[in-house]
């Protein structure tokens, strides 16, 4: 049965190091209520593959801002850490979903771990020259659809933990 964790829960174990079958949603991450979520598209897609595994999404359930950010930032840090695979899907626009966060923890995560780092990112995602260039250093194929980096991300648990 998929676990879908939401910002703030800490419903996850307290162990150390990796939760398996677990995949954080990194990306961008809309503060607009007119703007959608990707987050919603990408987890129905999980549940459609069959996984069984948990999912770290670092937004609210109802989408509000109103907690402090330094628990946000915990959150992230903890679930980060603990996720099997990171998966970044970067649809950003320069207006209304920038991703400068999603800058810094792409370039954190992929100089760490590229092992654990899924990338995807539409044709007209705005200023990801950066990004397709550290990918291909390190090894990250770029996906180009949300389908294709949720089913990069599926292949890459089966691959780590043999499901």
């Amino acid at each position: 049965m998929m676990r879908v964790i939401h910002s703030i829960d800490y419903a996850t174990p307290m162990e150390h190091g990796r939760l398996r079958a677990s995949v954080f949603l990194a990306g961008p991450t809309p503060r607009d209520p007119g703007v959608p979520s990707w987050r919603p598209e990408a987890i129905e897609l999980f549940r459609s593959m069959g996984h069984d595994g948990w999912i770290f999404v670092p937004e609210a359930v109802d989408r509000r801002w109103d907690w402090n950010a330094d628990d946000q930032l915990h959150w992230e840090q903890r679930h980060l850490e603990q996720a099997s695979v990171i998966m970044f899907w970067i649809p950003r626009s320069e207006d209304k979903l920038p991703g400068l966060t999603t800058n810094l923890e792409f370039g954190m995560w992929i100089s760490a771990d590229p092992g654990r780092v899924v990338f995807g990112a539409p044709a007209d995602a705005w200023k990801m020259k950066p990004l397709e260039h550290y990918g291909r250093v390190h090894g990250v194929k770029r996906h180009w659809t949300l389908p294709e980096t949720v089913d990069a991300a599926m292949a890459r648990l089966f691959d780590q933990e043999g499901m």
